[in-house]
């Protein structure tokens, strides 16, 4: 509930929740007590996923990031009047990140695609950079540990 209040408060072009449908039930019916307008939360995608008969956590994370990928690309196929031919997501949407990551210190995290094979939604969204901490080059920059390092560079 505390994330969902949180993105709540920012135009977003998808939210998805994960719980029972009892779950979903209770967590909807608090928020409007609180509040919250109905036709924002009707919005609200919950249960998560589509239904593909996922099972294991593995199958359920599929069927999750599948729902996010359908309708990143084909709109909201339960509402036929308000569905796009075509949308266009950016790749990472800084704006939104760094709003979320204003109001509290919990951690985060970033899914980074590293490798791609044959037709996927999204490239590979990092630089590898090889850092040699040897010689007179590192001890210039007070590095004196003397060994190299590959790091995976994000920018945002």
């Amino acid at each position: 509930m505390d994330c969902l209040r949180q993105v709540l408060k920012h135009y977003t072009a998808y939210v998805g929740m994960i719980g029972s449908k009892r779950r979903v039930k209770s967590v909807m019916e608090q928020m409007l007590n609180e509040g919250y307008p109905k036709e924002k939360l009707n919005k609200v995608k919950a249960p998560i996923s589509l239904e593909i008969g996922a099972i294991t956590p593995e199958e359920i994370a599929i069927s999750i990031i599948s729902q996010v990928i359908s309708y990143r690309r084909l709109g909201d196929i339960t509402n036929d009047i308000t569905r796009p031919t075509k949308t266009n997501w950016p790749e990472f949407d800084h704006e939104v990140l760094m709003e979320l990551c204003k109001e509290d210190n919990s951690p985060k995290a970033i899914i980074t695609i590293v490798s791609t094979k044959g037709s996927v939604p999204r490239n590979v969204g990092y630089q590898i950079q090889s850092i040699d901490m040897r010689g007179t080059i590192a001890e210039d920059e007070g590095m004196v540990c003397g060994g190299i390092m590959d790091v995976i560079i994000e920018s945002f």
